[in-house]
């Protein structure tokens, strides 16, 4: 028999610290939001606090008694925000709480009838149980045919999302060493959280422009590994959003080139597999070819082809790319311009320029990742560039390792064989930069400054061969 004190903590399971406290919300604008406005991080209901039980349940009430009733008429297609119909948004600004309750309200009459909008509004977070909300954020149209859905969750630039996995509350309670017993319900418990997280998602058929459910697999996969109360996947890059359909919200505009649209290509194809590396090119490796016509772009690549169409300026998606998946089944995805940057933009960067016009131009191409095309210099680092060198051991015998220069100053280097390695860097000139270490797997280097140089293709540090190989300047970030 488990003991009362490890039944109650096994019941007790919570994404975040329990509160007394139960959210506050507010009602904003009962009347709802024009659907041209509602991208743009606008609310009409505001959740703030902690989720505590009885928060689906005052929702609820606002949906009965409350809210002016709202309603869209015809399909969900490129021209879905120009409509002239209103709908509600619910505004979140929470650290987490309750799962059980998370999940009670998207489960919720309000969530589901209403289908309401989800916005994590700039200087607001959104964490743990509170992410899971955010994801139900939907918008839904009645027709003859029935109407249809799709998941519309929108996130400033300026706010803050992040998701972990499930976990016991005040397991520090807990003895050191465990019964059996104990050990298997704490596993069953979170293995069951999981599957009824799964099930209020995937139970709610939802339309959208691919393979995408309201919970994507993937992001299943990436909570998973984040376990801390304080531990967090964080929607933090361009490739975050796009791959888990939320819209993003006040950005600067953006003047696509021919590089733009072959990122569209690249990412809408990439996307709807799922995962992209943070090291994957953002333009086609092996060089590619576009030809246009009128509003709409061919791009033809080793791996790519996409016809592109420019649909005008509008609220919401500009662009239709269609494009055939790895079986060789032709998608259509909608996009915003945001969406043609590299998929390793930092979301947060986007909020200090009114325009970007260079867009995020890579160095070169390049056919062999370890064979420069051309002499490689170190570009001039701007604040929230980002720089990723990749080098090559050679004839060291420490085999690859990667050395990234970040936008702070800092600088890290990661190898299975070298080990890892950070400190700060300073770029001399365009050829010259030195790294001062501060932690080191070479004892010797420890606390030392070290320079080295680009030549013919070389990086080579003077007197540390462990650090010298071939290297590859993968891609760099300019805002302009």
């Amino acid at each position: 028999m488990l003991s009362r004190t490890l039944r109650y903590l096994l019941i007790s399971y919570v994404v975040a610290p329990a509160s007394a406290m139960a959210a506050d919300i507010e009602v904003l604008r009962p009347e709802g939001l024009p659907l041209a406005e509602v991208l743009e991080g606008r609310c009409t209901i505001a959740l703030s606090g902690p989720i505590e039980q009885g928060d689906s349940a005052k929702l609820n009430d606002l949906f009965f008694d409350h809210l002016d009733p709202v309603g869209i008429t015809g399909s969900i297609d490129e021209d879905l925000f120009e409509m002239s119909e209103r709908a509600h948004t619910l505004c979140l600004n929470s650290a987490g709480g309750d799962f059980d309750e998370a999940l009670e309200i998207l489960k919720s009459e309000f969530m589901n009838l209403i289908r309401v909008i989800t916005v994590v509004p700039n200087g607001s977070e959104c964490l743990s149980a509170c992410a899971l909300v955010f994801l139900g954020g939907t918008l839904a149209t009645s027709n003859s045919d029935g109407g249809n859905t799709l998941p519309v969750r929108v996130l400033s630039t300026g706010g803050r999302l992040g998701f972990h996995s499930p976990f016991v509350g005040g397991v520090e309670r807990l003895p050191n060493v465990l019964p059996r017993d104990a050990v298997v319900e704490f596993f069953s418990s979170g293995a069951d959280a999981i599957r009824r997280l799964n099930d209020v998602f995937t139970n709610q058929y939802v339309d959208t422009h691919g393979p995408v459910a309201r919970f994507p697999p993937d992001l299943l996969i990436e909570l998973l590994g984040f376990r801390g109360v304080n531990d967090y996947f964080e929607i933090s890059t361009v490739n975050d959003a796009g791959r888990f359909d939320i819209y993003l919200a006040d950005i600067p505009q953006i003047k696509l080139s021919r590089e733009g649209l072959a990122r569209l290509c690249v990412n809408a194809s990439m996307w709807s597999i799922g995962k992209m590396s943070p090291h994957s090119p953002d333009i086609p490796s092996w060089g590619y070819s576009i030809e246009t016509s009128g509003n709409t772009a061919s791009l033809s690549a080793r791996h790519y082809a996409c016809e592109i169409t420019y649909l005008g300026k509008k609220t919401g998606d500009d662009y239709r790319v269609v494009f055939s998946d790895r079986q060789g089944t032709e998608q259509v995805r909608y996009m915003e311009a945001w969406e043609s940057l590299p998929h390793y933009t930092p979301i947060r960067s986007l909020r200090k320029f009114a325009t970007i016009t260079l867009e995020f131009e890579p160095l070169y191409n390049y056919t062999n990742p370890l064979e420069l095309e051309d002499a490689a210099t170190i570009p001039v680092l701007v604040e929230d560039s980002i720089s990723i060198v990749r080098t090559h051991g050679g004839e060291t015998g420490f085999g690859d390792f990667r050395l990234r220069l970040l936008g702070d100053g800092r600088f890290t280097i990661e190898g299975n064989e070298i080990g890892e390695f950070a400190g700060e860097y300073d770029i001399r000139s365009k050829t010259d930069i030195c790294l001062e270490f501060e932690t080191s797997a070479i004892d010797s280097l420890l606390k030392k400054n070290v320079c080295g140089r680009i030549d013919e293709g070389d990086l080579k540090f003077e007197g540390i061969e462990q650090l010298s190989g071939l290297v590859e300047f993968q891609r760099s970030v300019f805002l302009d």
